[in-house]
């Protein structure tokens, strides 16, 4: 026999969820911008000629990934409040089909665009003028950066998908695509 529970009780499980989710993909970013800044010839020419000490060069590296992992905490972060935020609207609607269930595209959409802002704006005081970018190879750095952006918008997406209630499925973009097991 179920158990009926309250929109609130269900929204808090529902946000339970959304943060194993944002943890896991902030897991796996942290892993990748990690597996990016860790070697020697992460570094920048102009670094490994200046500091011929490679314990310097490590050194500069983890001031480096630091920042961006410190970068990647706040993004995912912001992502999951509004995860929570579109999810405890979504859990309060009750549309008698999934037509209806598409109401929310909107906000789902406003909320994506604010947290893609966010990462956005928020790159160029944690991370390029804290002077990151200058201890790393352009390749090295640009990829660690979009891996952190995608990590963001890829835990929103993913923590809306999979928790938001079946008959709100359509108020996410390509939730169709996926599972419905944690739903």
């Amino acid at each position: 026999m179920a158990v009926a529970r309250s929109d609130m009780a269900e929204t808090i499980i529902r946000c339970g969820k959304a943060l194993v989710i944002h943890a896991l993909v902030l897991a796996l970013a942290l892993l990748l911008v990690w597996l990016l800044t860790s070697h020697y010839t992460d570094a920048n020419d102009s670094v490994r000629s200046q500091y011929s000490d490679p314990q310097s060069v490590a050194s500069l590296l983890d001031i480096a990934r630091g920042q961006l992992f410190s970068w990647s905490c706040a993004c995912s972060g912001i992502g999951f409040l509004a995860a929570c935020l579109f999810i405890g609207v979504a859990q309060r609607r009750h549309p008698a089909s999934p037509a209806e269930g598409g109401s929310q595209l909107w906000l789902w959409v406003l909320l994506f665009l604010a947290l893609l802002l966010f990462t956005a704006i928020s790159w160029y005081p944690a991370v390029y003028s804290a002077g990151a970018g200058a201890s790393l190879t352009p390749g090295s750095y640009l990829l660690a950066v979009i891996t952190v952006g995608a990590g963001a918008l890829l835990g929103y997406f993913l923590a809306t998908a999979l928790t938001v209630t079946l008959t709100m499925k359509p108020s996410v973009p390509l939730a169709g695509l996926l599972p419905t097991f944690w739903n």
